[in-house]
């Protein structure tokens, strides 16, 4: 006896779907359902041989119900029940798991030849539907070797980076807001391989691929090799995030004779789970005179925790605070807020993002100390840039 579910929200079709199968020899009713989820609890219950299920039933419709009868009870066998032209809803729930599909209106004597089929784990299908199928699963099968090729690639160049170390560092200069004194510069990673990209783009490749630790490494690495050249009364910004931190292997790169003139920004790519390892990671480096700050104050919630349990010398305040600070109020408010807590604390003010003389001004006003900007100096390769800005103001 081939034992059915019948799944339609149509009191009226269900009544005719058990009638047409009850009357069937071989065929049985085993329990009926009006939604999605009551047709997977059926399916659960019953483990029918066959399910009948409409395709636009509440719950989720029938690609719902498919996956999950196919979850719930694997051996029954899904035949989708559609209405004429609707090519698109059969496909989608042909791809979640049914055999085959009956269509509204179909004669007895037809439905219960496609249970029967169905039971025996054959198709119904017709041939436009079956090729139609087909198209689609070859489409996504491209679409996956596709995105793995081009995954492999991205792979592949961030293995060439980080083993030749091809990157180049590009200096931002950071100065004191009152008199435009150069004080340091935040060393930001360039990556110029295809496809050629922003390095957020690159690092989030890398956090795919179980890389990001190796990437910031190599960012970090090919920064330290530009503090030579630097001016002897400016610091160095580096980026790392907590994962990079907790490795333990920044000590390994950084001159242990220059920790003074490093800052490490802490990002904030990954949550932090345990604030207390990262501080004792933190802390062999921080004695010997590395400073801590961190980035993007005021951009969420994260920001400011690191800033509570990370104690840093600098807090860098987000450019969404700075931008167009001298006509929001609401921004000036913060801003004063963080500026602060920021002295309470015995901590610096670095606004970044400053891209106007009047934001500029209302930052100085307000007690912010340092900034970075565009106004300020653009990242540059060359130290050219940089060294023209701190001549004019000295």
């Amino acid at each position: 006896m081939i034992t059915v579910l019948i799944a339609d929200d149509e009191p009226v079709i269900r009544n005719v779907l058990v009638d047409v199968v009850n009357e069937a020899p071989d065929c049985a009713v085993a329990a009926i359902a009006a939604d999605a989820v009551e047709a997977i609890a059926r399916a659960a219950e019953m483990q029918p041989d066959v399910a009948i299920i409409d395709v636009r039933m509440p719950g989720g419709g029938g690609e719902v119900a498919a996956a999950g009868i196919r979850e719930s009870s694997p051996h029954t066998h899904v035949l989708a029940f559609s209405a004429h032209g609707d090519r698109e809803t059969v496909l989608r729930i042909l791809h979640a798991g049914a055999s085959g599909y009956i269509v509204k209106g179909a004669s007895p004597s037809e439905i219960i030849a496609a249970i029967r089929r169905a039971s025996f784990g054959e198709t119904t299908l017709d041939t436009d539907i079956a090729g139609d199928f087909v198209n689609l699963l070859n489409e996504q099968t491209n679409q996956r070797v596709m995105a793995t090729v081009t995954q492999d690639r991205r792979v592949a160049a961030l293995s060439q980076v980080i083993n030749n170390h091809r990157l180049e560092i590009a200096l931002q200069p950071i100065v004191r807001l009152s008199g435009r004194a150069l004080v340091g510069f935040e060393a930001l990673a360039r990556i110029d391989v295809p496809p050629i990209q922003g390095p957020d783009f690159w690092f989030a490749e890398a956090e795919r691929a179980g890389m990001r630790v190796e990437l910031e490494m190599c960012a970090v690495a090919c920064a330290l090799q530009r503090l030579i050249s630097l001016p002897s009364d400016t610091y160095l910004a580096i980026n790392a995030s907590p994962i990079t931190v907790l490795t333990g292997k920044l000590a390994q790169v950084i001159p242990s004779e220059e920790l003074y003139r490093i800052v490490l920004e802490i990002t904030e790519h990954t949550p932090v789970s345990d604030y207390s390892a990262l501080n004792a990671a933190l802390l062999p480096l921080r004695k010997r005179g590395m400073r801590v700050a961190i980035d993007d104050a005021g951009a969420g919630f994260a920001s400011l925790r690191h800033v509570i349990q990370l104690h840093p010398e600098i807090i860098k305040l987000d450019r969404s605070l700075v931008d167009g600070i001298d006509t929001h109020p609401s921004q000036m408010a913060v801003v004063k807020g963080l500026i602060s807590s920021a002295s309470q604390m015995g901590a610096a003010i670095v606004a970044e993002g400053i891209e106007t003389v009047q934001e500029l001004e209302v930052l100085d006003a307000m007690g912010a100390e340092f900034g970075q900007g565009y106004l300020l100096g653009r990242p540059s390769v060359q130290l050219d840039a940089p060294l023209q800005l701190r001549r004019a103001s000295g």
